[in-house]
C-alpha cells in the first residue's frame, strides 16, 4: 500500500488568490476582445462604404466610356454621310474588308485618310490587285 504525501500549498492547488488573478485576467482579455470586435465592426463598415463607393464609381466610369464610344460612332457616321452615295458605299465595303478593328477611332482615321487622298476607297492598299 502506498501513501500519498500531503502536499503543501503550491501553484498547482486551487487557492483564493489564484482564482482572483484568473478572473481578473479573464475580464481583461474579455475587454480587449470587445474592443477588437468594436474596431473590426467600424473597419468593416468603412470597407463596405468604400466598396459601395467604388462600385458606383465603376458604374459611372463604364457608362461614361460607353457614351463616349457611342458619340465617336455618331461622329464617324456623320463624317461618312458627308461623302456622296457612290463613295459612301465603297467606303462601307472598304470598312468591312479593312484590317482595322471595329472601333470608332479607326473608322474616323480611315475617313480622314480617304479625305486627304492617302487611301483610295476603290483600290485600298491592303487588297492585292492581280494583273
Amino acid at each position: 500500500m502506498r501513501f500519498k504525501r500531503e502536499m503543501d500549498a503550491s501553484s498547482h492547488e486551487d487557492m483564493r488568490q489564484k482564482r482572483q488573478q484568473f478572473q481578473e485576467r479573464s475580464r481583461k482579455w474579455q475587454s480587449i476582445l470587445l474592443e477588437i470586435q468594436a474596431r473590426a465592426a467600424i473597419d468593416s463598415s468603412a470597407k463596405g462604404q468604400r466598396l459601395l463607393r467604388r462600385t458606383n464609381l465603376l458604374a459611372t466610369y463604364e457608362q461614361r466610356q460607353r457614351d463616349e464610344r457611342a458619340r465617336g460612332w455618331r461622329d464617324a457616321r456623320k463624317r461618312l454621310m458627308a461623302f456622296d452615295a457612290g463613295q459612301r458605299s465603297a467606303i462601307i465595303d472598304l470598312w468591312r474588308d479593312c484590317p482595322y478593328p471595329a472601333d470608332p477611332g479607326y473608322l474616323s482615321f480611315l475617313l480622314g485618310q480617304i479625305e486627304r487622298g492617302k487611301i483610295d476607297p476603290f483600290a485600298p492598299p491592303w487588297r492585292v490587285r492581280r494583273r
